[in-house]
């Protein structure tokens, strides 16, 4: 019942957020920027260059920045002792995050990962501040 519970609010929790990719609403099989205006992949798929959009504040007027979403994803994927971070394994691929300037966002994988844009995209992956 606790999980059912769990799963009801964040079907209507997560809609209120942004994430840095979202599966597209009209066909889930494709990943869309959703913070994200544009990213590149190296050629060996083991960085993600993230450009950001500009101008996006949270609810009270403050700027989102590239270091919202580098503590969001280090966060979620080596949380405190004692948390347990439920997006954890979706992030496992992850090696580093890095905040580079005001728009853009690197993340480095530990090896290719052919699903790291789709758990990127998934629902519960939204940025705090």
């Amino acid at each position: 019942m606790v999980q059912e519970n769990v799963y009801q609010t964040v079907a209507l929790v997560v809609p209120s957020y942004s994430g840095i990719v979202q599966h597209d609403p009209k066909d889930q099989s494709k990943v869309i920027g959703d913070l994200a205006k544009r990213w590149d992949v190296s050629p060996d798929g083991l960085s993600y260059t993230f450009t950001l959009y500009e101008n996006v504040a949270w609810h009270d007027r403050t700027a989102f920045t590239t270091e919202d979403a580098r503590f969001t994803l280090d966060i979620a994927r080596d949380p405190p002792k004692g948390i347990v971070s439920p997006n954890k394994a979706l992030l496992a691929a992850i090696d580093k995050v890095e905040a580079l300037g005001k728009d853009t966002l690197k993340i480095s994988l530990k090896y290719p990962s052919a699903s790291f844009l789709d758990n990127l995209g998934d629902g519960r992956m939204v940025m705090v501040p």
